[in-house]
């Protein structure tokens, strides 16, 4: 049954997307870029939050100012759109500009906030970047591009990470840190952060943070940070949950289901997540001569992207009383990968020979996690908690090559 679930998932949205695929075509668009400025020290803002929506307030595009005040928004339709500048002690400044090319707003002057304002100037726009001492968070609900795009595709945004060629997370530059998924380890995480993300949709991750001083007792890992991926959680008090599919590009469609429970003081949250990625062909040609003899090469081949899988995760949790609590995790992630390749190769000189060679390799994977933990907290100190966890991560894989 296992195996029959990932084919299940694109039988239905070969049906439910085919249309889409069609409909859904790149609009070319336009870039608005800029500067934020202090105003009274008319030095760069850094991660002030930049925030396009159309006149009548809906969303079209948001980032964060880089190093020197910049920012760069990229496929911008044309048309008048509000450009709102929001940045924590800072008053929101808000500007109309009339897209009709690319555009450089040019200087963007912020003021300081009054301390009487600061209490009560309310801001209809969410930051998507808040920058404490120890981290800085990216709030992927705020960003409009959340709803269309992977996890993978959404770290390139975040601040102090990058993705390198092979799409592997680098932070700060280095490969030194941890990811944890809602405070915790992830065996997924751990074994493929790439592919994992790349399974997530962003529409169902509330923030990244990213930790750049992490506590204490990592200090002997020496690592460069941690990143923690926080999502989306309901606890109202009865049942809801949504089933849907996606469709992204050719590499990303699936299906998805959510159920989240709370009934007194046990809760559950589960989700599931069935995907399929077709990596694209590559083709090569080329020729060389070896002595008397002339090779020629020419073929294909569909590198690391082509897979199918499901991603599948549940927390529960149990309220003792006020003071005791006990929670536990599950997940299960079955997936294949599928490497194709075919080459023919001919030989001219001294003895004429040609040939072809195809090569088909299966890497197939079923990984799960489980914990188990408890907390006890204080009445006299509500901030100290006693806890103790129990975290199993397993794998099996399976490489047929033929």
């Amino acid at each position: 049954m296992m195996k029959a679930l990932p084919y299940l998932f694109a039988t239905l949205l070969f049906i439910m997307n085919g249309p889409l695929a069609i409909a859904q075509s790149e609009v070319p668009g336009f870039t608005v870029k800029g500067v934020v400025l202090d105003s009274a020290t008319q030095k760069p803002v850094e991660y002030a939050t930049i925030s396009l929506s159309t006149t009548d307030g809906t969303p079209v595009k948001a980032t964060y100012t880089k190093t020197g005040g910049s920012f760069l928004l990229d496929k911008i339709p044309a048309g008048k759109h509000n450009l709102s500048v929001i940045n924590i002690g800072y008053s929101t400044k808000i500007i109309v500009i009339d897209i009709k090319a690319n555009t450089d707003a040019g200087k963007i002057i912020i003021a300081a906030q009054s301390r009487a304002l600061s209490e009560v100037q309310v801001t209809a726009t969410r930051p998507v970047v808040r920058q404490d001492v120890d981290r800085i968070t990216y709030d992927i609900q705020a960003d409009p591009d959340s709803k269309g795009q992977n996890m993978l595709e959404m770290m390139r945004k975040v601040p102090l990470i990058s993705l390198d060629a092979g799409d592997n997370i680098r932070m700060k530059g280095s490969g030194d840190f941890k990811i944890l998924v809602n405070g915790k380890p992830s065996g997924m995480m751990t074994r493929s952060p790439r592919d994992a993300l790349r399974s997530m949709r962003a529409s169902n991750i509330q923030k990244v943070e990213v930790i750049t001083t992490p506590p204490a007792k990592y200090d002997g890992e020496g690592l460069a940070g941690i990143i923690n991926i926080i999502t989306n959680k309901r606890v109202d008090e009865g049942y809801n949950g949504d089933v849907g599919a996606y469709y992204i590009t050719y590499e990303s469609y699936g299906t998805w289901t959510d159920l989240n429970i709370k009934k007194g003081k046990f809760g559950a949250t589960v989700y599931a997540e069935g995907f399929m990625r077709a990596g694209q062909n590559v083709g090569f040609k080329n020729s060389r001569q070896l002595g008397g003899q002339r090779v020629e090469q020419e073929g294909w081949n569909n590198g690391n992207r082509s897979s199918r899988g499901i991603y599948a995760t549940t927390d529960l949790s149990y309220e003792i009383d006020s003071l005791n609590l006990l929670t536990g995790s599950i997940g299960f992630y079955p997936d294949i990968i599928n490497r194709n390749s075919s080459q023919f190769v001919k030989l001219s000189g001294d003895t004429d020979q040609q040939y072809n060679l195809d090569n088909t390799e299966d890497y197939k994977r079923n990984a799960l996690d489980l914990g188990l933990n408890y907390q006890l907290g204080f009445k006299n100190n509500k901030d100290r908690l006693l806890t103790a966890s129990y975290k199993y991560m397993g794998a099996a894989t399976d490489q047929d090559m033929y």
